[in-house]
Order: C-alpha cells, then structure tokens, then sequence
C-alpha cells in the first residue's frame, strides 16, 4: 500500500497527501492563475465573445460594421478590465499588462476603459495609467472632431 493512503475501514479510504504531493498540487493549481494560463485563456474567451457579438450586431440589427466593432471592442475591454480587478486580489496571478489596456484603448476601447475602471473601481487612483488614458481619449476626440468638423462647423 503507498505511504499516503491509509486504511481506515475495508470500504472506506482516506487519502493523506505528503508534503512534496501537497506541493505539487500547490503549484499545479498555482499555475493555472499564471499569465500564460488563465489569462491566455481568459483573453481567447475575450476575442471569442467579441467577434460572436460583433456578428450578431451585424446579423441582427441596422447598425454598420464600424460602429459593431467599436461596440463589441468596448464591451469586450469592460469584461478584461472587470477580470483584471478580479486577478488583482490573488497573490503572483496573471494580470493583464497596462500596455495592453492602452493598445485596446487606442483601438477605440477607450469608453470600456473608463466605465470599467468606475464600475469595477480598479485602477482609478492610479495616475500614470490614467493620465495615459485621458491622453489617449483627448488624441481620439481630435481625431472625430478633424474627421466630422464639415458636420459640426460647416463655415469651417
């Protein structure tokens, strides 16, 4: 009989795991919340829910692909920021990089960003990475107001 089972009754066993099993399970469930494997997953679930959404959007209502993308990009980066906050309470877990928020953001996930950093209340005092962030959105706002300014000032 192996050293870690012992045999209490003939119908009944109970498992003791030794230290160095204990450890490998440790490490194993340990491992799981590392970046290369929740978040990896975590962020093909991401893309994977973000395309099914800019689909539907598209299959089922009026409005353009652009605006679908922006829509399903927001949502998708709400979802991120939301499982970020969640990943910051455990200790050595894989977290999302700040780049990577600021990457999405310029793509136009600009408004997830915002609506999950006061929903989730996560990253809100954090000023190098919202002084970013507001650079990022005013850098958009000048952009629209460039691109629309015939429909907004059309003397100009």
């Amino acid at each position: 009989m192996p050293k870690h089972v012992e045999q209490t009754s003939p119908e009944k066993k109970e498992y003791r795991y030794t230290y160095e099993e204990h450890k490998k399970r440790q490490y194993h469930e340990r491992k799981y919340l590392t970046k290369s494997g929740l978040v990896q997953r975590y962020m093909i679930v991401a893309l994977v829910l973000g395309t099914a959404l800019l689909f539907i959007l598209n299959q089922y209502t009026q409005i353009p692909v652009g605006y679908g993308f922006l829509v399903a990009l927001n949502v998708t980066t709400f979802t991120l920021f939301g499982f970020d906050k969640s990943m910051a309470s455990y200790d050595n877990a894989g977290r999302l990089p700040e780049l990577f928020f600021h990457i999405i953001s310029l793509l136009g996930g600009s408004l997830g960003i915002f609506i999950g950093a006061h929903v989730f209340r996560h990253k809100i005092r954090k000023w190098s990475f919202m002084s970013k962030e507001y650079a990022i959105l005013f850098f958009q706002a000048m952009i629209i107001f460039i691109l629309f300014r015939q429909s907004f000032f059309p003397s100009l």
